[in-house]
């Protein structure tokens, strides 16, 4: 009807757009369903294929493509309208759409980066990159592998709603005369500038922190990335040269308080995510990562099954986490000469986020907590990492090794069966000292069995893997071993003589735990033990 209003224009482009973008999808899919005919997803060769029952039928599959590629259809849509009611020139428009598809991911990232900088106890080993990739569809799709979750359909058909709110209000405010400009409007010239000044600012930090060891290096990129990106974005949104003026100093100024306030923020934490410890009654359950356990790991992770409920346990996981806080000098500033290793401990909490610490500890303090040699100790832990909590439908072969590169397999089911039996008493008895002891052991066993993955049919052909290190004090394992013909003792009698060089290095971390260690040694030996007492002892 006439007289055309910005709504009816609006609409009408909009609804056209949609149609346009939307058809060679739906034509394409329907084409598909014409010819599509049942199938089962495959996976592996000969007798090791097993059949998922997700997405049985290849309509199914179909479907899914269809709904999936308009959902990101729509969302990018929405934001290449946004950027080009904002914009003034086809130049720009191209610009700010692909700008704006990727920004929140983008800013997502460069966020974690100054976290994991700057605030003690940062997890950046999580699921952060999973979270990236999906707050954008152009990327989630690739991250979900070609689905997409019933909360992350939702997040989309949100994001292309406000969008199309947001687009659809500034239309009907966006004046005639600014057609032209790079921007349209005055409220977003800061904005822009600030956020490529904010990105630029980065990169140069990240750059001079790789050129030196010192955080001078870390600022002075800070504060040459400002002025450079600052001099570029400015040019950017007012399309001119001419920015040396009193408007653009002020809007610099302006920026460098917001950065100066963010930097030192972070430094002295003042949101207190250094400190915060959770009360461990309002934990419903605790994971911490078996970064010091010696004896005992498995290669088919399951965070599920690693789940600490004991309300003992919870408690002394968040009393080790206290004491790690207090202890962030010791922490920030290792001795170097002391074996290290990564702690992660995550919590369930009832509040809407749970809570995800890592901290990489020295040996030392690890050994001396009272409160994880009681988690280590307790009935649920052993539980949790027990041989028998694998869930292997069948054990396929068990491979022994020794100290000097022998070794042997067993394949007999009973001899495994039994061999497991002991092994898990012996773990069952450990002591927390025990459980971490960087010691030599007395040999190592590779456990190889098969399980049944969840949600797969047919042939149980997933293949797990666990290694169980024996000390010297697991008695009924060394036991086992030496009554069936496995024994790894190294007679003396066999030992012509013991070299001993220096390392060419001039610190060597005294709790290493390997045996032979990857560096140049002196071309001569300092000693050279050939006495069959002194070997023996």
């Amino acid at each position: 009807s006439l007289p055309f209003t910005r709504n009816h224009l609006f609409n009408s482009n909009f609804v056209s757009g949609i149609i346009l973008t939307i058809s060679p999808i739906v034509i394409n899919g329907i084409i598909l369903m014409l010819i599509s005919k049942p199938a089962y997803k495959q996976w592996g060769y000969g007798d090791d294929i097993t059949i998922d029952t997700v997405n049985v039928f290849t309509r199914g599959e179909i479907l899914n493509w269809i709904w999936t590629s308009i959902l990101v259809v729509l969302v990018l849509y929405s934001i290449s309208v946004f950027a080009g009611i904002i914009t003034g020139n086809n130049l720009m428009h191209l610009f700010m759409s692909f700008f704006f598809i990727f920004l929140i991911t983008l800013l997502y990232t460069v966020f974690n980066f100054y976290f994991d900088l700057f605030l003690f106890g940062f997890n950046l080993s999580g699921d952060w990159g999973d979270i990236a990739l999906l707050i954008s569809p152009y990327t989630g799709v690739l991250q979900s592998q070609g689905s997409f979750s019933l909360l992350s359909t939702l997040y989309y058909i949100f994001t292309f709603v406000i969008m199309v709110i947001i687009s659809k209000l500034l239309y009907n405010r966006r004046k005639l005369e600014r057609a032209t400009d790079s921007l349209t409007f005055e409220f977003m010239k800061p904005i822009i500038c600030y956020i490529i000044t904010f990105l630029g600012m980065t990169l140069l930090g990240i750059y001079f922190n790789e050129l030196g060891d010192s955080l001078l290096y870390m600022y002075t990129g800070f504060a040459a990335g400002t002025v450079i990106s600052f001099i570029i974005a400015q040019m950017i949104v007012t399309k001119s040269i001419r920015i040396f003026n009193k408007s653009g100093l002020k809007s610099f100024l302006v920026y460098a308080l917001i950065a100066i306030i963010f930097i030192v923020g972070l430094n002295i934490d003042i949101a207190g995510f250094e400190r915060r410890v959770p009360n461990p009654q309002r934990v419903e359950s605790a994971v911490i990562s078996n970064a010091f356990n010696t004896v005992f790991s498995h290669y088919q992770y399951d965070e599920g099954k690693q789940k600490l409920k004991d309300p003992e346990n919870i408690k002394a996981v968040t009393e080790l986490h206290r004491s790690i806080t207090q202890n962030k000098e010791r922490f920030e500033n290792p001795d170097l000469n002391i074996f290290s290793n990564n702690v992660t401990i995550k919590y369930d909490t009832s509040g809407i986020f749970d809570m995800n610490r890592a901290y990489t500890i020295d040996y030392e303090f690890f050994a001396n907590n009272a409160d994880i040699a009681k988690v280590f100790e307790s009935l649920e832990y052993k539980a949790i990492n027990s041989l028998y909590n694998l869930e292997a439908d069948e054990y396929n072969s068990i491979r022994l090794y020794g100290k000097i590169f022998e070794s042997h397999e067993i394949y007999n089911k009973g001899e495994i069966e039994e061999l497991i039996a002991c092994m898990e008493k012996d773990l069952r008895e450990m002591s927390f000292e025990d459980l971490i002891s960087i010691k030599n052991k007395y040999a190592r066993a590779e456990i190889s069995y098969s399980y049944t993955e969840e949600n797969a049919i047919g042939r149980r052909d997933r293949d797990g893997y666990a290694s169980f290190s024996i000390p010297y004090n697991a008695t009924n394992t060394i036991n086992w071993l030496n009554e069936n013909g496995y024994n790894f003792d190294i007679d003396p009698e066999s030992v012509e003589y013991i070299n001993i060089y220096s390392y060419d290095q001039e610190i060597v971390d005294p709790y290493i735990l390997k045996e032979r260690i990857d560096t140049s040694i002196a071309s001569e030996p300092l000693i050279q033990i050939t006495d069959k007492g002194i070997i023996e002892r």
